[in-house]
C-alpha cells in the first residue's frame, strides 16, 4: 500500500498521490459511498449510484487540482485523480470520511440544488465543491 505524511502541500508529494493506481481504486469507492450517502442524508433517496469518470472529471477541470494533474490527461485519468485525492485524504484521516459526507450534504442543502437538474451536473457542482473545500483545507 501507499503511504505519505500529512504533508503533501509539496507538489511531487501530490503528484504522487494523484497518480497512485492503489489510492484511485480505494478512493473510487469512497466517492461512491460519499455522493450516495451524501444523496440519502439531504434528501431521504435511498441509491447506490456509481460516480462517473466525467463527473469526477469535470470537477477536477475547475479545481485547484487540476494544476497539479497536467493538462494533457483523458477524463478517466482526471477522475483517478480526484479519487485517489479523496482516497488519501480519508485514508490519513478517518473521521475526515464523515466531514466529507458533511460538507456535500452541506452543499446539497445550501444550493437547493433542484433533484429535477441532470444527475451528471448535480454531481459535478458538488465535486466541485468538495475538492475546493478539501484542497483549502491542506
Amino acid at each position: 500500500m501507499f503511504f505519505l505524511d500529512n504533508s503533501f502541500l509539496n507538489k511531487k508529494k501530490l503528484n504522487e498521490i494523484i497518480n497512485n493506481k492503489q489510492l484511485a481504486k480505494f478512493g473510487d469507492s469512497v466517492v461512491n459511498f460519499v455522493y450516495s450517502y451524501a444523496l440519502f442524508k439531504a434528501y431521504n433517496i435511498l441509491v447506490g449510484i456509481k460516480v462517473s469518470d466525467y463527473c469526477l472529471s469535470e470537477a477536477c477541470k475547475g479545481s485547484p487540482l487540476r494544476d497539479y494533474v497536467g493538462t494533457r490527461k483523458k477524463k478517466g485519468e482526471l477522475g483517478d485523480a480526484v479519487e485517489a485525492f479523496i482516497g488519501y485524504i480519508v485514508i490519513q484521516n478517518e473521521s475526515k470520511l464523515l466531514e466529507i459526507v458533511s460538507n456535500m450534504v452541506q452543499f446539497f442543502k445550501l444550493t437547493k440544488i433542484a433533484l429535477k437538474q441532470p444527475e451528471e451536473a448535480i454531481c459535478i457542482k458538488a465535486f466541485s465543491f468538495l475538492i475546493d473545500k478539501l484542497f483549502n483545507e491542506l
